[in-house]
Parts: C-alpha cells; sequence; structure tokens
C-alpha cells in the first residue's frame, strides 16, 4: 500500500489490487499508528473489496471519526460502505 505525506498533518493511503480482510486490517494498523493526522484513503487504485473487508473498513471508519476520508470507491462498494453509514468523497485537488 503506497503512501504519501502531504502536509505535516495530512497523508493519502493508496491500496492497490484486491482489497480483503487482510488489507482492511493492514490499513487499521497504518491509520491507528498516526492518530493526529488527517487521512486520506485513495482507493481508485483497488481491483475489488470483499464484503468483509468493507465492513472492517466501515468500523474503522467509525473509529477513527472525521479525520479520515475516502475517496475513489468504486460504485459497488460505496453502496455497501454507505449502508453501513459511511460518507464516501473525492480527494482534494492538492492531493
Amino acid at each position: 500500500m503506497e503512501q504519501q505525506t502531504t502536509a505535516p498533518d495530512a497523508v493519502v493511503l493508496r491500496p492497490t489490487g484486491p482489497f480483503g480482510l487482510l488489507e482492511a486490517f493492514q490499513l487499521e494498523r497504518q491509520l491507528f499508528a498516526a492518530p493526529d493526522r488527517e487521512v486520506f484513503i485513495d482507493f481508485s487504485a483497488v481491483e475489488d473489496a470483499t464484503d468483509v473487508s468493507l465492513i472492517v473498513l466501515s468500523d474503522v471508519v467509525r473509529l477513527a471519526g472525521p479525520r479520515l476520508h475516502l475517496a475513489g470507491v468504486a460504485t459497488c462498494h460505496r453502496r455497501v460502505l454507505e449502508e453501513f453509514g459511511v460518507a464516501v468523497g473525492e480527494l482534494p485537488a492538492q492531493h
């Protein structure tokens, strides 16, 4: 998973390929390793995501609160996340 620091207080994470349970837990670990930073997760390079990984991701989003932003999520995955109350947006232009 690619990680890019865009500002002293912001990070962009870019998972690639299939997104399964292992990748969801890796993402959670990376996210909580930087608890004071704003985090953008760009899913545009994810080929497919399992339902269980999206459920784990929805829990991670709730725990992280407003400092976490999701973008680039495929429509079919977006629907699953929205069913679990997760808002999906777009990356800001500078990211």
